[in-house]
């Protein structure tokens, strides 16, 4: 990877490719569960070195060079209660678009200090902008999003919170509404997603950046 990855080249990829828990070798760039202490540590020296830190994630064994998005795992577990916070913006404003490097020694390093909160806004316009247009832009429709969830957020231009829990049936034919199996949760501002993620046993196991609704 390039030693001079920009905000605008990081945001470029997360919409194009997200994110999530394992890679499967594929394109999309990695989702970083960290402690708290670890993500203090990573956002006061602006990067983590060595092995310490690694063998911390659930993921640890699949973790591959490229950009990532690296969260304060901490805050996670409020956001599969049954009652979940009104909105998500304690998680954004402690998730960041970062950079690993595996050589010559294990490296995790923040593309920019500015949390996911405070850089999507100033970035809204960015598919425009880089003429991402057709196939390069993620749809929500891939993730089987229902329709009473893109309803919901045409209907609430502002929106920062869940939006669906898992409704999987089991033998008994009852849904499941368990938070913790799975949940996902969007923000929007002035009619736009900014961010869209889905959470399972505490952690984002998938996520997008500016996605097409």
């Amino acid at each position: 990877m390039s030693d001079r990855i920009t905000i605008e080249e990081a945001i470029r990829f997360g919409i194009k490719h997200g994110f999530k828990l394992f890679s499967e070798d594929d394109n999309t760039g990695l989702t970083l569960d960290l402690n708290r202490l670890t993500y203090s540590l990573l956002l006061g020296k602006g990067h983590l070195t060595g092995n310490f830190w690694l063998s911390e994630l659930e993921n640890n064994e699949a973790v591959q060079d490229g950009i990532c998005l690296a969260y304060n795992g901490d805050v996670v577990p409020d956001l599969c209660d049954y009652m979940p916070p009104d909105n998500i913006e304690p998680l954004l404003r402690q998730a960041h678009l970062a950079e690993y490097i595996s050589a010559p020694l294990p490296t995790l390093r923040l593309i920019s200090k500015e949390s996911l909160f405070e850089l999507l806004p100033k970035h809204i316009n960015i598919t425009k902008e880089q003429g991402l247009s057709g196939s390069d832009l993620p749809e929500i429709s891939d993730v089987a999003v229902s329709p009473s969830v893109r309803g919901l957020l045409k209907e609430n231009p502002d929106f920062s919170g869940r939006v669906y829990v898992c409704d999987s049936r089991g033998n008994d034919g009852m849904p499941c509404n368990e938070p913790i199996c799975h949940s996902e949760f969007a923000w929007a501002k002035d009619g736009k997603a900014l961010f869209y993620m889905s959470i399972s046993c505490h952690l984002i196991t998938r996520a997008w950046l500016l996605p097409s609704i």
